[in-house]
C-alpha cells in the first residue's frame, strides 16, 4: 500500500527516469535533456502525460520512438 505521502507525480517519475540516470552515469552533459548538442532520443505517446489524470497514464502507448534521428519504431507498421 503506497500512502500518499509516498508519491510523485508525473513530472516527477520523467525527471527521474530522464535526468536521474544520466546523472548517475555522469553523462548529464550528453544526454538527459533537451538542449542544443545534446543527444536527443525521443518517444511520442498517444497521450499528453501531464495534462492526464495520474490514474489514466499507463494507458498512454507508445506511436513512435526515434534513436539517434532515426525513427526505430512506428505503431502500425
Amino acid at each position: 500500500y503506497v500512502t500518499p505521502e509516498q508519491r510523485i507525480t508525473v513530472e516527477q517519475a520523467v525527471m527521474v527516469y530522464t535526468r536521474g540516470r544520466p546523472y548517475e552515469r555522469f553523462s548529464d552533459d550528453k544526454i538527459g535533456t533537451l538542449e542544443e548538442g545534446k543527444e536527443a532520443d525521443l518517444v511520442e505517446l498517444s497521450q499528453d502525460i501531464f495534462a492526464a489524470r495520474p490514474e489514466t497514464v499507463g494507458a498512454a502507448r507508445v506511436l513512435m520512438t526515434m534513436v539517434g534521428g532515426k525513427t526505430v519504431y512506428q505503431a502500425g507498421k
